[in-house]
C-alpha cells in the first residue's frame, strides 16, 4: 500500500485544523510555530529517533500494541517514556513481555484535549517512578502546543 499520499497531506490538514482553533481562541502559540515543530516519518524508526516521549494511538488491540511495544522498546533509549492513550487497555496487558514495561504508561488525554487540558497518566506495577515523573514534566510534547 503506497501511503506517501496520505503522508503528504499531513501537513495541511493540521494547519487547518490548528487555524480552526485559534479562529475560536483556543491556542495561544501562533499556528506556524505549532507547524514547525511537526515532521511526518515514514518509518517508526525514523518517528521516534531521539524521542523523550512517544505515544501510541493504534487502536485497542492487543494484537497490534504489543507489537509496537516491543518494537519502541528496541527503537527507543531508556530514558524515552512509551505512552498509550489507551481507554480500556492497561499496559501491563499491552506491553507485557516487550521489554518496554518499566516505560510504559497509559497518558489518556482529557477530550476534547483543548477545552479539557488534562492527561490522566496510569503507570503499570513495573512502570518506574522516574518514567512517571519523565511523563509529567514532558506534558507539553503531548500535547505539542
Amino acid at each position: 500500500m503506497n501511503r506517501q499520499p496520505r503522508r503528504a497531506a499531513i501537513p495541511g490538514e493540521t494547519t487547518a485544523r490548528l487555524s480552526t482553533l485559534k479562529a475560536h481562541g483556543l491556542l495561544e502559540v501562533p499556528v506556524a510555530e505549532i507547524t514547525a515543530r511537526l515532521r511526518v516519518a515514514a518509518e517508526v524508526a525514523e518517528a521516534v529517533d531521539g524521542a523523550a516521549l512517544m505515544q501510541e494511538c493504534v487502536p485497542e488491540r492487543e494484537d497490534l500494541k504489543r507489537p509496537l511495544f516491543s518494537e519502541l522498546a528496541e527503537l527507543t533509549g531508556r530514558h524515552c517514556v512509551l505512552a498509550s492513550s489507551s481507554s480500556f487497555m492497561t499496559t501491563s496487558t499491552s506491553a507485557a513481555g516487550t521489554g518496554a514495561e518499566s516505560r510504559a504508561l497509559v497518558a489518556h488525554p482529557g477530550n476534547p484535549p483543548f477545552a479539557i487540558p488534562v492527561i490522566e497518566l496510569v503507570p503499570n506495577p513495573q512502570t518506574t517512578p522516574e518514567t512517571v515523573q519523565r511523563a509529567v514534566e514532558s506534558r507539553i510534547v503531548v500535547y505539542g502546543v
